[in-house]
């Protein structure tokens, strides 16, 4: 493929992409056809299947893209502070047609995979430290856990239409874990001087 084509397929595909977020502006995903998305991108039928196989497809690998864009901004952010999670829930909310139709999809989500990578090894580290009493197996429980309620938390506040700010969000967030990370912390002390 020469540049002039690169181009011109990226240039569709964000057309596509554009098309979906509109649309789901005011339709369901379940309302939103093929025929939807190229009308509203002013693409013909087959330029949509040289870029996707269907309607999932489009989200899911909408999905993985934005995962990325989500990816390099936790990347400058400290593992367990308030602005890290503050970022997220303002990245949701920036996108939160399409999360809200992603989240009711009920696949696997950035909160799932990539938060799980980003907590992982502090985790594990503040476990070796003593600080946590969280072992290797136990702690692949607890990300999960923490993954699963946390997609279910930003699909609850996507439901109430993002009510809460951001910062409401995050603050929600790290006070619950940071009051457990204190009441392991203590825990594991307590049972060393026993």
């Amino acid at each position: 493929m020469n540049i002039a084509n690169n181009i011109r397929y990226a240039s569709t595909d964000e057309k596509i992409r554009n098309a979906l977020f509109k649309l789901l502006r005011f339709k369901s995903f379940d309302g939103i056809s093929v025929k939807d998305i190229c009308s509203e991108a002013d693409i013909n039928r087959s330029s949509f299947y040289s870029h996707y196989t269907d309607i999932n497809d489009l989200l899911i690998r909408t999905e993985q893209a934005l995962s990325k864009d989500m990816s390099e901004i936790l990347k400058t952010k400290d593992n367990f502070k308030l602005d890290a999670f503050e970022e997220l829930f303002e990245f949701i909310k920036k996108n939160k047609a399409f999360y809200k139709a992603y989240l009711k999809f009920n696949a696997e989500s950035f909160v799932e995979r990539d938060m799980y990578k980003k907590f992982r090894v502090p985790m594990l580290n503040l476990a070796k430290d003593k600080q946590f009493y969280y072992n290797e197996s136990e702690l692949d429980y607890q990300l999960i856990f923490f993954g699963a309620g946390l997609k279910a938390m930003c699909a609850r506040w996507l439901e109430k239409d993002c009510k809460e700010t951001p910062h409401q969000m995050a603050e929600l967030i790290h006070k619950q874990y940071a009051n457990s990370a204190r009441f392991f912390i203590s825990s594991a002390s307590e049972n060393t001087t026993e």
